[in-house]
């Protein structure tokens, strides 16, 4: 709980930081950095968890795919969004991942859908429809 917390938290200071300060830069130089940055700072607990094994090819290329396509791309239309919409409203669109998470479990891997996802998935669009029209 307190490192979701704390995610959160830190979530909203960065995206002001980088509206304040890294407002002119283009959104893909801001995201290769951030994640460059995050990259080195977690290259110590990766050596120091690596594992005995050898790593497959399919391993290696499904992970450069996550982080290039999946991250790379999404950090770049964040960074974007927050010089074009502001820091706040942005951020709010980070609240839509569990949906696509929950979305992407039940068409491809079959997962069933609850009354419980449900009706956090109505809270969720509810509130993010709510703050960008409280923003306006």
């Amino acid at each position: 709980m307190v490192a979701g917390s704390s995610a959160a938290f830190l979530y909203g200071i960065g995206a002001n930081l980088v509206r304040r300060y890294l407002a002119g830069l283009p959104s893909t130089a801001v995201a290769a950095a951030t994640l460059a940055a995050a990259s080195l700072l977690a290259l110590p607990l990766a050596i120091a968890q690596w594992p005995q094994h050898e790593i497959p090819a399919r391993s290696w290329f499904s992970a450069a795919m996550i982080g290039v396509l999946c991250t790379g791309i999404a950090y770049a239309v964040f960074f974007r969004l927050i010089q074009r919409i502001g820091a706040g409203r942005a951020s709010t669109v980070t609240y839509l991942v569990p949906l696509f998470g929950v979305a992407w479990a039940w068409l491809l891997l079959d997962e069933p859908l609850t009354l419980t996802m449900g009706i956090a998935g109505a809270l969720i669009l509810g509130s993010v429809a709510l703050s960008h029209r409280a923003a306006r």
